[in-house]
């Protein structure tokens, strides 16, 4: 999910690792189904992914490359 949402490889991997002992299955079903809805729908999945990334960048947590 991660990834698909815009972040690199090991960023993500080290989300993910984060996240998976501290999620409820419901949780981790909910995240899953979201993942599935992205990936069939490209338009949706990019401005999703658009909004994703600047809200990172707004909060601080990443930066613009130029």
């Amino acid at each position: 999910l991660f990834q698909a949402l815009g972040l690199d490889e090991l960023s993500a991997e080290v989300e993910a690792e984060r996240m998976e002992h501290s999620l409820s299955e419901t949780s981790t079903a909910v995240l899953e189904a979201l993942l599935n809805t992205l990936e069939s729908d490209e338009e949706v999945l990019r401005r999703v992914r658009s909004g994703v990334f600047e809200g990172l960048v707004s909060g601080g947590f990443l930066r613009k490359k130029d």
